[in-house]
């Protein structure tokens, strides 16, 4: 990043967390070397405190690695006297948004299956993307992480915790409460964003970390992504809506036991609610307590899953959703 006298005209605000808040704004028409006339002329502009650098260097890192169309484009980064800035690209919702909608009678009740299916594949597809190619953990899997853009795709954002994994280093705990993988609530001094705001002011506390060689860190990935997939699926029936300080309204997991959250998809399941696919994705390889039983996203059990391939009528769902020239020959 680099310091600049860069300036643009502050829109309004499109959301904020802990560490630090995203508004819309328009540039000024310029000569710019780094941005072309044809360019879109509005952004997201993520402003983040320098009291946490590493996040945002984490992020930029990140982002400059991953070239994939449901990854928010990063367009360029700066630092300011107070702040770090990364200029990203607009999209104009995200996955939280559309599921907090209500419907008739005053609850959301989720996204339509199909709908579900088409932007948790994108999603899918941008998070086996990070693990495979790249060996990034994202490691805040949650609807709010998902934009929602103006071509009508799901864009995976906020890499402020994403994590290069190596064999050799003991991995930081963090995530958001509610998304978190239960192998991770065990760790005393796990970094945790609750937004409930429990424990510290801003819902932080200190990192902890774990021998890299005793837990996946994929799988956490996997669990996280489950638990997105059941709001998305499911709204109210399968999660709860609470209004946040600052925030606003957020679809957030009830954090049940395995036993009692599989026997609410059992029972979602025998009325209709969720299809026989869904179930089977979510209890037998996503949502599984114990790592040992819970599935990668790039195993091959997961990837071109029932669920999707039936959900989006297809046969293969990189070749469905992805642009061909991303494709693998």
């Amino acid at each position: 990043m680099r310091s600049t006298a860069w300036c643009a005209a502050a829109l309004k605000e499109l959301g904020r967390g802990g560490f630090g808040r995203v508004i819309e704004v328009e540039l000024p028409q310029s000569n710019s070397l780094w941005i072309r006339r044809s360019e879109p002329r509005r952004y997201a502009l993520k402003l983040q405190l320098k009291q946490h650098p590493d996040q945002a260097a984490s992020e930029v890192l990140a982002l400059q690695r991953a070239d994939h169309p449901f990854i928010v484009h990063l367009v360029h980064a700066f630092s300011f006297s107070r702040f770090f800035a990364l200029l990203l690209e607009l999209c104009p919702t995200d996955l939280n948004r559309l599921l907090c909608e209500t419907a008739d009678g005053g609850r959301s009740l989720g996204l339509e299956s199909q709908v579900a299916a088409r932007y948790m594949g994108q999603a899918y597809l941008a998070l086996t993307h990070l693990h495979r190619n790249e060996k990034i953990v994202f490691r805040d899997v949650k609807p709010e992480n998902i934009l929602i853009s103006d071509q009508d795709q799901a864009k995976l954002t906020d890499f402020g915790l994403a994590k290069v994994v190596t064999s050799a280093e003991r991995m930081q705990m963090c995530g958001t409460m509610g998304f978190l993988p239960p192998e991770l609530l065990s760790v005393e001094g796990s970094f945790i964003n609750s937004n409930e705001g429990a424990g510290s002011p801003d819902g932080r506390r200190n990192p902890g970390s774990r021998s890299s060689a005793g837990w996946d860190p994929f799988k956490a990935d996997a669990y996280s992504f489950g638990v997105t997939l059941q709001v998305a699926l499911l709204g109210e029936d399968g999660a709860r809506k609470k209004t946040i300080r600052r925030k606003g309204p957020m679809m957030l997991p009830m954090n049940l036991t395995e036993a009692d959250n599989a026997e609410l998809l059992a029972q979602l399941r025998e009325n209709g609610r969720l299809s026989p696919d869904a179930y089977a994705l979510l209890v037998d390889h996503l949502l599984p307590h114990h790592p040992a039983r819970r599935s990668r996203l790039t195993d091959a059990e997961v990837l071109n899953h029932p669920f999707f391939l039936q959900e989006l009528g297809c046969e293969d769902l990189e070749k469905h959703l992805l642009p061909e020239c991303y494709q693998k020959s």
